[in-house]
């Protein structure tokens, strides 16, 4: 057992058992500070990791909002849960071949894991970049871009199991030296018909990063961007879940050992920033954003310059990040602008 898990487990012994969201903060927490997430080395894959395409195409959408917005002289394009910096790189090459754009920019990460900081710096070598916190830590000046990518689905939910006819909390708690998952014996008053067993989950840590962006965003002007896997509409059910080594675990048994995560109620967080004034166009699956950027087309031209085994290995890409069976339906993009004026691309 991990040292983590011990101590989690004396603690609940202690105190009692403890929100689910404050478990997963726990374990992310410690995971991203403690383990390597990323690459075939780590547990997942990203989208970034899989193809520069993604991160090319994502640079682009960041021009096209540069442009709709009058091409201001200073802009600051952020991005949050920057992995190993992989997509900002590709961003940032990809649009080199505008000056204009480059010259504007002010680049900033915002990272936890002093570890991943690491490696962003080195794969971000040369470019000049900001590294904070919190978004409340970057000097917001001018108009931003923000980008977050597989960012959400890492922020904490709490969850309510609907049990004897009433909504109670559900809770990690401890039996026989193990964690599980108990719910609290007071009832909690819940807007949502349930059955017996059904779970719900809300996020107001989710709910309350996307309205604060959506208010910043009414005051400096500018776009977001978060791809991420969700369900378009708030339903019933339980997302909970964990991966280590390319493969879902148990929450519990591997808690801080695991990537945690759950998937993203679109609706909720649009909802968030629409309350804050900002457009918010509909939810686009993600393969149906990428094809609208052009996917197919860059596909295409990388395969022009490319040998056989590269060729092979781009078309492998373009089908992950884009089929339906793949990631092409499950993930999805939300984009919100500070102005109804300012339409992003691909959604």
């Amino acid at each position: 057992m991990s040292e983590f898990r011990t101590e989690l487990i004396k603690r609940i012994e202690n105190d009692g058992a403890i929100p689910v969201s404050q478990f997963m903060g726990e374990a992310i927490a410690h995971y991203y500070q403690n383990q390597t997430p990323f690459g075939t080395k780590g547990d997942f894959i990203t989208a970034p990791e899989i193809s520069q395409m993604f991160g090319e195409l994502v640079g682009l959408w960041c021009v096209d909002i540069w442009i709709k917005l009058g091409k201001p002289t200073a802009l600051h394009l952020i991005e949050c849960g920057a992995g190993r910096g992989t997509m900002m790189a590709d961003m940032l090459r990809a649009t080199k071949a505008l000056p204009a754009f480059h010259d504007t920019l002010s680049v900033h990460l915002v990272e936890t894991s002093m570890s991943l900081m690491v490696e962003q710096k080195q794969t971000l070598e040369g470019y000049d970049v900001m590294w904070h916190e919190s978004m409340d830590q970057i000097p917001l000046s001018a108009p931003f871009i923000l980008i977050g990518n597989e960012f959400l689905d890492a922020l904490p939910i709490d969850q309510y199991q609907f049990h004897k006819g009433a909504w109670h909390k559900r809770l990690v708690g401890v039996d026989g030296g193990k964690l599980v998952f108990t719910t609290s014996e007071d009832k909690v008053e819940v807007s949502h018909y349930g059955q017996e067993g059904d779970v719900i989950e809300i996020s107001p840590a989710r709910d309350a990063f996307v309205a604060d962006v959506a208010a910043k965003l009414k005051q400096q002007s500018g776009a977001a961007l978060f791809i991420d896997y969700g369900h378009h509409k708030s339903a019933v059910g339980d997302t909970l879940q964990a991966v280590k080594d390319h493969e879902p675990v148990d929450v519990l048994t591997f808690a801080g050992e695991a990537d945690i995560t759950a998937h993203v109620d679109f609706e909720s967080i649009a909802q968030e920033a629409q309350e804050k004034g900002c457009n918010v166009p509909p939810v686009a699956a993600q393969g149906a954003f990428l094809q609208a950027l052009g996917i197919t087309q860059r596909a295409e031209a990388l395969a022009r310059s490319a040998n056989e085994a590269q060729i092979n290995d781009i078309q492998t890409a373009l089908v992950r990040l884009t089929a339906a069976k793949e990631m092409g339906v499950l993930f999805k993009a939300l984009a919100i602008t500070s102005d109804e004026n300012i339409r992003p691309s691909g959604v």
